[in-house]
């Protein structure tokens, strides 16, 4: 007997719940379970769905990096990177969600909430080399160009917790948009689509 596994990125627009009632409907014997879809409905829940519908895990899958979902091949978003100033654009890896996360610690959620920064209306958030996206901002290639100035800064600074103190005094001090970090991270895009466009 053939055994077939399919991959929930194959089925990108589907939710998770989605996937496992469609593949067992069809008769697939195994999912491919895509992280971003699980962590949607949460590990529990999804662990329980997959248990109930008796359907067989094949793999684990982690879609990060630079993957050319946008279009844009992996050699041109690590050239974006590179040009933006990020020293190791490898080390990206990219994660869409249904909605960027609020953190947990109380005080960084307390200081997000103070300059509305995460909100259901955030687009990404880049925690030094890990971006999130929210779905359905996935593939926006001028939203990953402005995360990427913001890892290009963690790796300037010295990592998460000088990151954090510098911008989030800005943007408490001077305001989200106004914020010099965030202008930085403006004006690297002007200056990136002009790299790209050099006769516009």
């Amino acid at each position: 007997m053939v055994r077939l596994a399919v991959s929930e990125l194959t089925t990108f627009r589907w939710s998770f719940e989605e996937d496992v009632a469609q593949y067992v409907a069809a008769g697939i014997a195994a999912i491919g379970v895509w992280r971003q879809k699980i962590a949607d409905i949460g590990e529990q829940r999804g662990a329980q769905l997959l248990a109930e519908s008796a359907i067989a895990v094949s793999s684990l899958q982690w879609a990060g990096g630079f993957t050319g979902c946008d279009g844009h091949s992996y050699e041109e978003s690590l050239a974006d990177a590179r040009l933006i100033g990020v020293r190791e654009p490898e080390r990206v890896r990219l994660l869409a969600l249904a909605r960027v996360p609020v953190p947990k610690d109380l005080t960084l959620r307390a200081a997000a909430a103070a300059i509305q920064f995460l909100t259901p209306t955030t687009c990404g958030l880049a925690l030094r080399y890990g971006i999130f996206i929210r779905r359905d901002c996935w593939g926006d290639r001028r939203l990953v160009a402005h995360e990427l100035v913001h890892t290009a800064q963690y790796e300037r600074l010295g990592g998460i917790e000088p990151f954090l103190r510098q911008y989030l005094y800005q943007c408490l001090t001077i305001g989200y948009p106004e914020a010099p970090m965030e202008q930085e991270a403006i004006v690297a895009l002007s200056r990136l689509e002009l790299d790209r466009n050099p006769s516009a």
